[in-house]
Parts: C-alpha cells; structure tokens; sequence
C-alpha cells in the first residue's frame, strides 16, 4: 500500500500522483486527492494502481451522481465538475499533439462544450447475464466482462432510461432470460426508441410472444439479432430511424436499425456546423469513413460534388437512400475500404478537400496517401489524440500546415475526447 498525492490527469482519465519519482496512474482520482492505493502492475518507468482508500479529497471534488461510479467502466470523471473536465480535455488535447509536434499553441481553439453534460447519449449496448436467479443487465467494469447491474444511467437519454427499466423488469421472468447475451437501445431525433436484443437461440415465438405486450404498450421498435449485424430480425414495423444533423435544418438521415450514428446528437449538431463552415462553396470533397452521410450530405447542400468511402455495405445503402431523399444528386457513395476507395476516386477526379471521420485507431496509411494525391484541404475528425498525433507525422512532414485544432466534448463525465482538425498544403 502506498499513499500519494494525486498532482494531474492523464489522457483517458485516470489520476497520476508520483511514488519516489515514479508516476502512479490511479483511475477516479483527481489533482488535488491524497489516496491510499494499492499497485496492481509496475512497469519500468511507471506504476498502475487501484485507490483503496480517499484520505484528503480535492477541493473540487464534486459527488458523482451515479451509485456505481468507479465500480461501471462506463464513466471516469464525474467526480470532477463539468468546468473541470472541459479545463482538463483542452489540456490533455493540446499536451498530446504539442508533445510530438512543434506546434502553435495559438493554434488550439477553445474546446466546444456538450450542450449537454447528462442524459446525452441516444444509443448504448447494455450487457446481459444471468446469475443465479437474477438477471443482470448493465455494463461491464473497467478491464473486465463483469457486468456491473444497473437499472438506469445518468448519461441515457430519458427516453432510453425510461424503456430499459421496463424491458428488464419485463425479461427477468422470461424463462430463457440466459439466452439474451445483449440488448442495444437507441433513440432517434423523433423520440422513437429502438431495442436490439441479442438472443442465442430460435425459434423467435417465445421472445416475441413474451415481448408483445410490452412492445404494444410503449410503441417499441424491436429487432432480435442473431449473430452479425446482417442477421437482424425485425418483430415490429415502422419508420427507419433518423438524426438532423444541422441545427435549423430539416434535413434527416435515416440509419438501419444498430447503424453507427455519434451517441450525442446535439453535440453532433456543433460539429457538422463547424466542418461546413471550414469548406469553401462549389469544392469537391472526398469523405473517407462517411457512414450514413452525417458530414458528406450536409456538405453537399453548397458543394459541387461529394463522394462518400465507407466499407459498411449497409451503412452505404442508406447514405445513397440519405441523398436521394433530400434531392442531393451531386453526392455518390462506395462500399469499399478508405485506402482503396481514396486511390481508386482519385483515378477519376481530383478533389480540393478531403475530409476522414476513422474510428479510434485512426487512418495513418490513408495519411501516408494522402501526401502523395496533395489537395488543398484536409479536415481530420478525431476520437483520439493520440492516433491524430500519430497519423499527423506524415502530413506535417510532408508538405501540410495546420490552420486550427478545435476539441470537442463529445462524451461528458468520461475522458474521450473528440476534435477537428484543419491543413492545407504549402508545397
């Protein structure tokens, strides 16, 4: 056992105090906590550790309003107050890109706080087990496939919270419970929430059969998945799910039941405003990991043309449907990997922006690519500043310059950070 005092945050969110000169990471802790803690890993050059006991709590420290906090891995940060988190985001985005880059600090924009800190995420895979006589259903701890049981989340949509208390309440009594392995719940810019349940068994009669007066009751859209996303069997009929992904605008975008869309709507909204802003009318763009089309679609309202890469055959379909729907003819989508897709559209026509939205290991072979085609522009979404600082490398040494670097609060009470970033080329 060894007591620190707990001095930052390190990127991810954990505390780091220092042992004889040695950092110490310890996950829910805060600068400004004396802890008592207890090693679980040493490394050469640092020390992983779990908090035992709160000796001395920061100033700051705020009470978490969830009863499983630090026990659920879904959150790190809802000790600190939301100030504090967006101060710690800003810094911990900067420190990441300005460790490996020579950059302006002038550069660095002031994060862009969630409109929402609570009750903002639309989506959520709750896990699910049966243990003894119990169904348990929540999320799993931190670095482990224990679910911690919930029975609502701070961070759901009122909307989610409110169908997920019912269906597992309804579910604890259906008598292949141990057979649901998953239930994804979601909910669309309209208020529709959607269930996924993951069932490990057929024939579906007995699931429907015990889910349809429920389903009835709070008017559920209900899917049953057994296996990949391509095996999703739809109990109910109805509307397909949509966002807005402008504020002010009508424009939706439709989305198969468990597609990708950013888990806060509003926060979205920011965003795809910014990326618009950044890209001068009557410009080509290439988008590299478009999805349904939640950047390429709104981009192609003043563009001259628009061609979305995504390797989700399902995620394409609906964002060919996405611009049928809002009359965007100037827009075209392919199902195929970003490298390929990028050397392969550029065959065809040159583009002045490409704009990439990779998932959190980022795109450093398409950054690779990208030096060699040259546009004009480069507009990189982030969920990790460390990829970002990564896959900059090339870019940067390869004829770009930075414009600006603007972080996102895309996931309050955690410590992920979303951002935007701007190039041009110079040479």
């Amino acid at each position: 056992m060894i007591e620190l005092n707990i001095e930052k945050l390190a990127f991810g969110g954990r505390g780091i105090g220092y042992d004889n000169g040695k950092a110490v990471f310890v996950p829910y802790t805060m600068p400004g906590d004396r802890v008592a803690c207890k090693v679980v890993r040493e490394k050469k050059r640092y020390c992983e550790a779990e908090p035992v006991e709160l000796l001395q709590p920061a100033p700051q420290r705020q009470q978490p309003r969830c009863s499983v906090f630090a026990d659920c891995g879904g959150c790190q940060w809802q000790h600190l107050p939301y100030p504090l988190q967006l101060e710690w985001k800003e810094q911990l985005f900067r420190d990441a890109l300005v460790r490996q880059h020579d950059l302006d600090e002038g550069l660095f924009d002031p994060i862009v706080s969630s409109p929402n800190e609570w009750h903002y995420r639309c989506r959520a895979q709750i896990k699910c087990r049966k243990v003894g006589d119990r169904f348990v259903a929540g999320f799993y701890r931190a670095g482990s496939h224990y679910v911690v049981d919930i029975d609502h989340c701070p961070l759901l949509a009122l909307e989610i919270n409110s169908v997920f208390t019912r269906i597992k309440s309804h579910l604890a009594n259906f008598d292949r419970v141990e057979r649901i392995s998953q239930i994804d719940l979601s909910v669309d810019d309209s208020g529709q929430v959607c269930a996924i349940i993951h069932y490990l068994e057929t024939p579906l009669e007995p699931l429907w059969k015990w889910m349809q007066p429920l389903v009835e009751e709070l008017n559920l859209a209900l899917f049953v998945q057994q296996g990949s996303k391509q095996s999703l069997t739809a109990l109910t009929s109805g509307p397909e799910p949509f966002i807005r992904p402008l504020r002010g605008d009508d424009m939706r975008l439709h989305y198969p039941p468990g597609g990708f869309v950013q888990v806060n709507l509003e926060q979205n909204r920011n965003l795809v405003d910014d990326v618009c802003r950044e890209v001068s009318p009557d410009s080509r763009i290439l988008d590299l990991f478009c999805g349904i089309g939640n950047f390429s679609l709104p981009l192609a309202r003043t563009a001259r043309r628009v061609v979305g890469i995504e390797d989700y055959a399902l995620a394409i379909d609906a964002a060919i449907e996405n611009g049928q729907r809002n009359g965007l003819d100037n827009s075209s989508f392919v199902a195929t990997a970003a490298e390929r897709g990028l050397q392969e559209q550029w065959q065809n026509e040159d583009f002045e922006v490409v704009l990439l939205d990779p998932p959190r290991t980022g795109a450093c072979e398409v950054a690779r690519q990208l030096v060699d085609l040259r546009p004009a522009r480069i507009i990189y979404i982030s969920c990790d500043p460390m990829t970002l600082a990564r896959d900059l490398k090339p870019l940067l040494n390869g004829g770009y310059r930075p414009l600006k670097f603007r972080a996102y609060d895309m996931f309050p009470q955690t410590g992920h950070i979303e951002s935007l970033t701007l190039l041009e080329r110079i040479y």
